[in-house]
């Protein structure tokens, strides 16, 4: 069955089909790290907040907000340069 599969990927991609996620369908940090609620976790984080404290009040996900304290970097991006970009 495996094999079976494979030969017909194989053909599929001779016959120049693409297999894999579309150019273009993830979004960069700097896009992410724009939004409004990026950018509204971004300066909770900031004055000192958790990131519990955030997900609770703010009516964010604890994945965002993980993911926003993974990739800001405040000596990279200050809050007025992503607000004018």
């Amino acid at each position: 069955m495996i094999t079976r599969t494979k030969m017909g990927r194989d053909a599929y991609l001779l016959n120049g089909g693409k297999l894999g996620r579309e150019s273009g369908a993830n979004e960069t940090i700097k896009v992410f790290l724009n939004k409004p609620k990026s950018k509204e976790v971004v300066s909770l984080l900031n004055k000192g907040k958790s990131i519990r404290d955030i997900s609770g009040k703010f009516n964010v996900s604890l994945n965002l907000d993980c993911k926003v304290r993974k990739h800001y970097k405040p000596h990279q991006h200050s809050t007025v340069d992503m607000v004018q970009t």
